[in-house]
C-alpha cells in the first residue's frame, strides 16, 4: 500500500466519478466484508464501530451493519455505549482508478491497495467504478461470506439483462430503505438515477435536477424477489436484482459482470430462468460471450452539477499509512 500526496489539482478531475471502498476482515483484502459506493468531489458521514460495550473488538463482518445501514436498529444497538465514530471526508476518483481525500481542509492525500482502517476492525480497498467492472475478481476476490448473513446489496443495472451495472446499495434484512422514485413523464437514464437511489442522496442538487415526481417510495428485502433475480423497476428507469451479501461474497463477479442470477458457471444466466435469445452455454460449461453495455451510457461517469451530504462510510480520512 502506498500513500502519496499530490496538488490540489487531483481534485478537479471528473469529480462525479463513481467509485467503491470495499472492506474486508483480512489484512490481505481477500475475505469480503462489505462495499460502499460514493460520488467523487463530495463530503460523507461516517459512523464506524470499533469496540464491544466489554471493550472487546466488534469483528469486521458485524461492523458492516454500520456501513450499509448507520441509522438502522442493528448498529444502533451495537453502538449504543457509546455512539459509535463520527466523521466526514471528501473523496476524488481519477480517471487512473486513484482515490484522492481531504480532510479539514488539509492536501488531498491519493490511498492504493490494501489499507487498516480505523473505524472498523476491517481492511480497506478503494477503487474506480471502471476498474470494478473491467476486472471484479482482481478488486474483490471471491470468499466464504461467512458472517454476512444480515444485509445485502441492491444492485441497478442499465439493461434489462442486468449486465451494465449502474450502482449498488447496501440494505439491513431488517430495515426497509427508500429511494426517490420516477413518476409517470419523468425523464432521465438509470445511470443519473444512483443519485437519488442511494441513502441521502434524493435531498441534493443532482437528484433535484432530475425533477422527479415520484415521491418517496419504500421498499424492504421481501419487495425484492429471491437473491438473483433480476427484474425491471417500477420506480426507476433501471432493472434490479436483490443480492444477499453472502452471495455476492462467493461470487462478485456474477453481480458486477454479465449475469442475470447469482451461481455457478453451469446454471441458466436469462432472466426467466432461460438462456437469453442467440445465446447458449458452451459445451465445455464456459459462460456466454458478454452482452453488449446497455445504451451506450459511461455509468462510471456522470456530469452532474454538485451534490452533499450522503450517509456513507468511507473511512480513508484517518488512514494509518
Amino acid at each position: 500500500a502506498s500513500v502519496i500526496t499530490p496538488g490540489m489539482d487531483a481534485m478537479e478531475t471528473k469529480p462525479l466519478n463513481l467509485g467503491y471502498a470495499a472492506f474486508f476482515a483480512d489484512e490481505n483484502c481477500t475475505e469480503f466484508a462489505g462495499l460502499y459506493g460514493y460520488f467523487s468531489g463530495q463530503t460523507y458521514d461516517i459512523t464506524g464501530a470499533l469496540t464491544n460495550e466489554d471493550g472487546t473488538d466488534i469483528p469486521c463482518a458485524e461492523g458492516m451493519t454500520c456501513l450499509i445501514d448507520p441509522d438502522g436498529p442493528a448498529c444502533q444497538a451495537l453502538i449504543a455505549h457509546d455512539g459509535g465514530f463520527l466523521g466526514n471526508l471528501t473523496l476524488d476518483v481519477g480517471d487512473d482508478g486513484s482515490v484522492a481525500i481531504v480532510r479539514d481542509g488539509a492536501d488531498p492525500t491519493v490511498i492504493e491497495g490494501c489499507l487498516n482502517s480505523p473505524y472498523y476492525n476491517c481492511w480497506i480497498k478503494p477503487f474506480s467504478s471502471a476498474q470494478l467492472k473491467a476486472d471484479p475478481e482482481s478488486y474483490i476476490p471471491p470468499s466464504s461470506g461467512m458472517g454476512l448473513e444480515n444485509y445485502g446489496y441492491l444492485a441497478f443495472y442499465t439493461d434489462e439483462g442486468c449486465s451494465d451495472l449502474a450502482g449498488l446499495r447496501g440494505m439491513a434484512l431488517d430495515n426497509p430503505i427508500q429511494v426517490e422514485s420516477f413518476g409517470e413523464g419523468d425523464e432521465g437514464t438509470c445511470a443519473e438515477a444512483m443519485y437519488c437511489a442511494k441513502p441521502g442522496w434524493g435531498e441534493t442538487t443532482a437528484c433535484d435536477n432530475l425533477e422527479l415526481t415520484g415521491g418517496l417510495t419504500t421498499l424492504a428485502v421481501d419487495d425484492l424477489g429471491p437473491s438473483g433475480t433480476c427484474a425491471a423497476s417500477d420506480i426507476t428507469p433501471c432493472h434490479t436484482q436483490w443480492i444477499s451479501a453472502t452471495d455476492f461474497a462467493q461470487d462478485p463477479a456474477s453481480v458486477i459482470t454479465p449475469g442475470g442470477t447469482v451461481g455457478p458457471p453451469s446454471e441458466p444466466e436469462g432472466v426467466d430462468g432461460t438462456d437469453p435469445p442467440g445465446e447458449s452455454e458452451g459445451d465445455d460449461g464456459t459462460e456466454p460471450p458478454s452482452e453488449p453495455k446497455g445504451n451506450g451510457e459511461d455509468s462510471g461517469s456522470i456530469s452532474l452539477p454538485c451534490m452533499k451530504g450522503a450517509v456513507v462510510a468511507i473511512f480513508l480520512s484517518y488512514i494509518c499509512a
